[in-house]
């Protein structure tokens, strides 16, 4: 059969154009289902991405908690702490008032006795003048005897406000001895938080790194 004749022709366009159809039809079906494909891994690629970001939103939520209610804690531990310590603090001063108090009545009371004493002696003695004086020489004798014992209390009184000052001395330094404590364990907290920043920090670079 010539090439020349119209059905030799008719037959080879036929053939190009189912060719052609079926070219297309199979390039159009390609390109759906390379874009479902591409769709449906951007969609997973999304939704693990969304994930991972609410995770870590969570874990960082739940470690900002964490450390607010260590602090809250530490915070309530430090002001029960003050608070005892300027209750005590209250107290040793009430004690001391109330000692200092004892003593200046105490103190006002033998003065007030000396007087009275140093008077009432001094009355029997212009009375008995006239008398003998050995009764003069007896009495000289028994207020030397009173002012003896008013001077032994008296060393004592002074003994006793050198053993309260002992006292007081010793109250100070247990003072101190706490507030440095207080001071070590402050320090050791800044430390631990210091220790958790560089944790956390560490942390969000691993993360970074591994994205």
């Amino acid at each position: 059969m010539p090439l020349n004749d119209p059905q030799v022709w008719t037959l080879i366009g036929i053939f190009v154009t189912t060719m052609l159809g079926g070219m297309t039809l199979m390039t159009t079906q390609f390109g759906r289902v390379l874009r479902a494909e591409i769709g449906g891994l951007r969609g997973e690629i999304t939704g693990e991405i969304g994930r991972l970001r609410t995770d870590m939103t969570t874990e960082l939520g739940t470690l900002r908690t964490d450390m607010t209610t260590e602090t809250t804690r530490l915070r309530s531990e430090m002001g029960a702490l003050r608070i005892d310590m300027t209750t005590e603090t209250t107290r040793l001063r009430s004690e001391m008032g109330a000692l200092r108090i004892d003593m200046t009545t105490e103190i006002s009371g033998l003065r007030t006795d000396t007087t009275t004493e140093a008077a009432g002696l001094r009355t029997d003695m212009t009375n008995e003048v006239s008398g003998l004086h050995g009764a003069l020489a007896a009495l000289h004798a028994a207020m030397m005897r009173e002012v003896g014992g008013l001077r032994a209390a008296i060393g004592a009184q002074h003994g006793a406000m050198i053993g309260l000052r002992g006292e007081m001395t010793g109250l100070r330094g247990e003072m101190t001895a706490r507030l440095d404590g207080l001071d070590h364990r402050l320090d050791r907290l800044e430390v631990k938080v210091d220790d958790l920043d560089k944790e956390m920090t560490n942390l969000a670079a691993r993360f970074w790194r591994s994205q």
